[in-house]
Formats: structure tokens, C-alpha cells, sequence
């Protein structure tokens, strides 16, 4: 036998028994490694060079713990493994591990190499619940200037909502018009300064978030209210400082825990002989606050443009349930947003 035909021999006898092709390997170069809110259910991978996209591995190359993985998708210098539980605010995504499949590696693009094996940890860029992308709610954020419209001197004329529907709170009148402070707060005067949205459908339950300072206690201010007067909101009263109560239209029970000039988060929820209020983790304090429905949001007065508020305000999110499911999650996320 030739030499020749013994190398050929022995070559094929080789690649039989040692797994027949031959590649390269290239280590991962990987840039970013992420969850974000626009897509919660999708970890995406970036390179720092691009992938072959006809060579894609099947879901079970890939392994996130505690999550499955439902597909792989292979784009230029990007790979997207979307998962069946979208991740929310808190979570802690972990690891993504690939192990390189026989059929259908990740390979690179330009060189043709397999990659090789990794483990790459998972960065959260989730900024918020997903709970408030649920329909149910709507939030004023005072730190996206996006949604804020003021002049030149940082009066606010407009401030849009997220969430179900753009309920924006306005003020056309510059004298009546709350002032933006630089970090992200509205603060009204406690003279004449107000917003209010337009009207629209707005029953019990209703449930309001809001983190909020009081600058100076005054008895008779009314911190929000409804689209009228007494339809449903948060008064100083009685005439001790620093008391509270809220209506709908009947005077639940006053609140001392919350001292002027300090952040604080108060829930509030409207719902009949059920409604109560509560600053951060102090005592709920619960009773009957009457039927009126808000029917609309009034900001820093009471429903008739009266009684004028001198607050400083972060974040108000509003909901048309009782959100009992939601609040514990909410709550904790707004700690994270005081000043």
C-alpha cells in the first residue's frame, strides 16, 4: 500500500473515531450582558465582533437558573435568549451558561471560529415594576423630563403621566404654575400654585402613591384631592401640627407621622368604610371616608382650586383598583426613589 493511500486511510479512521471536522476556538468577547424594561423577557448579549447568523444553537446550549429559555435568536454582533417569566424590579437575573452544542455553535462571523464555552453575568437596567405597565396604572415621575413641560425658569405647565393613558396635569396660568427643582421635585407655593387634569373615569377603589415633603404645615392644606371638591384626598387636619387626615368626602381618622420638611411615601386608598392611609411602615390607619369617586386628579389644592398646599412632590402613581397585589412590590421600589 502507497503512502498516500495509507495517510487517507488513517485520516478517515481518525475523523471517525475523533469527531470528524476540525474547528477553530475563540474565546467570548462579550461587551454587555443585559435585561432591560423595554423587554423584560429577553436577556441580550452583546459582542464586541459578529456572530455567523446561519449557525444558531438550539435553547438547550444556553441555561439561566430558575428561568427556561423559549428561544435564541443570533443578529450581527447580538444574541437574544428570551425566556417563558419576564424578569421585574428586584430581581437578581444571574448567570447566563453556554456550552458549546455540536450542531449549530456560536461561531464568529468573520473567522469561521467556534466559541468557546462561558459565563456571563446578567446586569438588571429594570427601573421600575412591571406592575405599572399593567393597565391599572398611571405615574408622574418628576425626574423624566420628558414628561415634564416647563419654562424657562423651570415653572411646570404640563406633567404627563405613564402608564394606561396620558392623564396629564396641567396649569396654563403662569402665576398658578409649580416650579421644577433641579434632581428631579415639583414644589408648590402653598399661595396659588396648583395642576389638575382633565376629567375622566375614575371610581372606587381608588389607590394613590405618592412621595412627597411637606415644606411648611399649615392647617386646611389640601396635599391632592379629586376632580371636585372632597371627591377624594389628603387634608391637614385638625388644626395640630403635624396632622393629616384624608376624605372622600367624611374625615377618616387624622395622621401624625409624617413631620414637615421629611420624605415620605403615604398610600392612600378610597373604598367606602374600607379606606385607609399610612406613612412609609408606620401604623395603617383605616375607616370610612365616604363614596365620592375622584373622577379626576387635582395636585397641591383641593378640588375647587382652594385651600393651596406648600409640598414638594418626586412621584405620584395612581391606581383604579385597591392594588392589593402590587403594593408591597411598589412600596419597596419608592423607597428606592427617596431624595
Amino acid at each position: 500500500m502507497n503512502i498516500k493511500l495509507r495517510h487517507s486511510i488513517w485520516g478517515r479512521l481518525f475523523s471517525l473515531i475523533f469527531g470528524g471536522v476540525r474547528h477553530s476556538y475563540i474565546d467570548a468577547d462579550i461587551v454587555a450582558c443585559t435585561v432591560e424594561d423595554a423587554s423584560r423577557d429577553e436577556v441580550m448579549i452583546v459582542w464586541a465582533w459578529n456572530l455567523d447568523a446561519t449557525s444558531v444553537p438550539d435553547v438547550s446550549a444556553f441555561t439561566i437558573a430558575g428561568k427556561t429559555i423559549t428561544n435564541v435568536a443570533v443578529a450581527g454582533g447580538l444574541v437574544t435568549l428570551t425566556v417563558s417569566v419576564a424578569y421585574d424590579f428586584g430581581d437578581v437575573p444571574g448567570d447566563v451558561v453556554y456550552v458549546a452544542p455540536a450542531l449549530n455553535p456560536l461561531k464568529q462571523e468573520s473567522s469561521g471560529s467556534v466559541v468557546n464555552n462561558f459565563t456571563e453575568t446578567i446586569t438588571s437596567y429594570i427601573t421600575y415594576p412591571a406592575a405599572l405597565d399593567d393597565g391599572h396604572h398611571w405615574w408622574y415621575d418628576a425626574t423624566d423630563l420628558t414628561q415634564v413641560t416647563k419654562d424657562g425658569s423651570n415653572f411646570v405647565s404640563e406633567w404627563h403621566s405613564k402608564g394606561v393613558a396620558d392623564r396629564t396635569l396641567l396649569q396654563a396660568t403662569g402665576t398658578n404654575q409649580p416650579l421644577w427643582v433641579t434632581g428631579g421635585t415639583i414644589r408648590f407655593n402653598g399661595i396659588d400654585e396648583f395642576m389638575k387634569t382633565a376629567a375622566f373615569t375614575w371610581k372606587q377603589p381608588e389607590f394613590i402613591y405618592i412621595l412627597i415633603k411637606e415644606i411648611v404645615w399649615s392647617y386646611g392644606q389640601y396635599w391632592f384631592d379629586g376632580l371636585t371638591a372632597d371627591t377624594g384626598g389628603i387634608r391637614t387636619y385638625p388644626n395640630t401640627y403635624p396632622c393629616f387626615t384624608i376624605c372622600a368626602p367624611i374625615f377618616v381618622s387624622n395622621n401624625a407621622n409624617l413631620q414637615q420638611d421629611t420624605w415620605g411615601i403615604i398610600r392612600v386608598l378610597f373604598k367606602g368604610k374600607q379606606s385607609s392611609h399610612q406613612v412609609d411602615t408606620t401604623t395603617k390607619i383605616s375607616g370610612n371616608a365616604g363614596l365620592n369617586n375622584m373622577g379626576g386628579f387635582t395636585l397641591g389644592a383641593r378640588g375647587n382650586n382652594t385651600s393651596f398646599a406648600n409640598i414638594e412632590v418626586k412621584d405620584i402613581i395612581c391606581c383604579d383598583t385597591d392594588d392589593a397585589a402590587n403594593e408591597a412590590e411598589i412600596y419597596s421600589w419608592l423607597v428606592t426613589r427617596k431624595p
